[in-house]
């Protein structure tokens, strides 16, 4: 059986992290990741966040590097 779950009641990371993280973005990424919750969709169409994500990428003209690595899936015996 299906629950009803509302997008905020479930928060995977804070939304200090959140903003941090999408900060980083380029405007085409951001125009698609604010349809990922209502949370997101809120934040990144606030004032707020505009201002900041401007500021931030006028000021920091060097692209970022992330590095992801797929970590081992470990069972457990219990």
């Amino acid at each position: 059986m299906a629950t009803n779950v509302e997008d905020d009641d479930v928060h995977p990371f804070p939304e200090y992290l959140a903003k941090e993280i999408l900060q980083d973005l380029v405007v085409k990424s951001l125009l698609w990741f604010k349809y990922v919750c209502k949370r997101w969709y809120t934040l990144i169409n606030s004032r707020n966040f505009i201002s900041q994500h401007l500021n931030y990428h006028e000021n920091n003209k060097h692209p970022k590097v992330l590095i992801c690595a797929q970590l081992p899936i470990v069972h457990s015996m219990i």
